[in-house]
């Protein structure tokens, strides 16, 4: 490997490991995540395909799990995703080289390399770090020729995320449009019949034929159930400027828009369109669920080569101008995002310490009954849908007969202990440690049934 990219490789593998040892425990969806990883790694396969995540990234991680069964779960979740998105800036920097030059490429890489969530969904075990890896590599593929490894790493992105589905439908676009009928068969030869296998599965394996399971839950969570729909979804689509900024980086974005506005593509076959349209349909999908900046993260990697030629672009209009101007500029491009290393999860370390506990309390077939996800991955439960988690999905949840358990973050969750008092709960005993540890983040937790 060219000594550029392999030394962009080792400093994204080198900020990634240190932004996962800084992340201890996993994200929300992270923990559903994982659950799923361990449930396939443990045999039941069927277990990737009752849930509205896409199977992609615990399906891998459940491989590494089978490899090195002695391994902590979380910590080979970090790893998969972590080495998928550093493996990503190889491919990133060749395709921005061969749009916009070396220097374009090397700017693109380092604001990839050192991007705030493309650094951060990876350690909080997300899905983005496979989906950075095969959306590049499509991109690549397509620009180089390669129709057929197009259609796979296409048809694998939709397998990890529902939005890997827009590079398959743009990609076909843009091959019609510019007439390759060759290559748009070959395109499709690979990649449908590997895209086609995740809604065959979940017929099979499922509770039905589906296109993507997320993308019907999030409808139905979303601007589905609000009486006003258009007006939830413009209420969420003036807020994407803000979430794209937080997802894809304060510096970062404006050079992204600044770029991709010089390099626009004046009709359909120019290859800017493949990397501009599918973040723009994202954008209007969105708000259909509503607006976060995780959402724009996955396609979003496709618009670094703009952010790469803008920042070239904007040195060389300043090479005229005092070096102290420029050097400055790279000051704040490197360093803009000052909270990178920043410890993340420390504060949700009660979760995994008390989740930990009640595993070792309960049965075979006991409940808990909690509105945080991440304790009830390590209380060895399945964690609920990504969904706002209300009192009222509490106490239905604690009326069970299996359950034993009910905790809520105190402030977070408007639930009334008097309630469930009558269903026959009381406080827990707890070990000293975990009194401590609700100290700083004040829980409920009650119990009941000799709990």
């Amino acid at each position: 490997m060219p000594v550029v990219p392999l030394l962009l490789l080792l400093l994204a593998c080198g900020v990634r490991s240190l932004v996962c040892l800084r992340t201890v425990v996993p994200g929300r969806d992270g923990a559903h995540y994982l659950w799923l990883a361990e449930r396939c790694a443990n045999g039941d396969f069927s277990a990737l395909f009752g849930s509205v995540f896409h199977p992609g990234y615990p399906l891998l991680t459940a491989g590494v799990l089978r490899m090195a069964p002695w391994s902590d779960t979380f910590l080979v979740g970090q790893f998969t995703s972590a080495a998928c998105a550093a493996l990503a800036v190889v491919p990133l920097y060749y395709l921005s080289r061969a749009l916009y030059g070396e220097r374009a490429a090397l700017w693109a890489c380092l604001g990839y390399a050192l991007g705030t969530w493309f650094c951060r969904h990876p350690a909080e075990c997300m899905s983005e770090g496979p989906f950075y890896l095969s959306a590049v590599v499509f991109a690549l593929a397509l620009l180089r020729g390669r129709p057929a490894i197009a259609g796979v790493m296409g048809a694998i992105a939709y397998w990890v995320r529902p939005e890997g589905a827009a590079l398959l439908l743009f990609g076909c676009v843009w091959l019609l449009f510019r007439r390759e009928r060759r290559a748009l068969f070959g395109l499709l030869l690979t990649g449908l019949p590997v895209a086609a296998l995740l809604p065959l599965c979940y017929a099979i394996f499922g509770q039905g034929f589906t296109l993507s399971p997320k993308a019907d839950f999030c409808y139905e969570v979303g601007v589905g159930q609000e009486f006003n729909p258009f007006g939830y979804y413009c209420s969420h689509l003036v807020k994407i400027p803000s979430a794209a900024f937080e997802g894809l980086g304060f510096v970062v974005l404006p050079l992204m828009l600044l770029g991709a506005f010089w390099c626009r593509p004046r009709k359909v076959q120019d290859f800017a369109f493949l990397l501009i349209a599918p973040l723009l349909l994202q954008c209007l999908v969105m708000p259909l669920l509503r607006s976060h900046y995780r959402f724009v993260s996955g396609l979003g990697i496709l618009w670094f080569p703009f952010a790469g030629y803008a920042f070239v672009q904007i040195l060389v209009a300043l090479s005229n101008r005092p070096r102290a101007l420029r050097r400055l500029c790279v000051l704040i491009f490197i360093v803009a995002d000052v909270g990178l290393l920043q410890a993340r999860g420390h504060d949700r370390i009660v979760e995994q310490q008390l989740g930990r506990f009640l595993q070792n309390q309960l049965g075979a077939e006991d409940l808990v009954a909690s509105d945080m996800p991440t304790l009830e991955w390590y209380a060895g439960q399945k964690p609920p849908p990504p969904k706002p988690i209300l009192a009222a999905d509490i106490l239905v949840r604690a009326k069970e007969p299996r359950c034993r358990f009910v905790l809520w973050v105190v402030g977070r969750t408007d639930l009334d202990p008097s309630i469930l008092s009558k269903l026959g709960y009381r406080k827990a005993e707890l070990p000293e440690s975990l009194q401590e540890l609700l100290a700083a983040r004040p829980i409920f937790v009650l119990t009941r049934n000799g709990g």
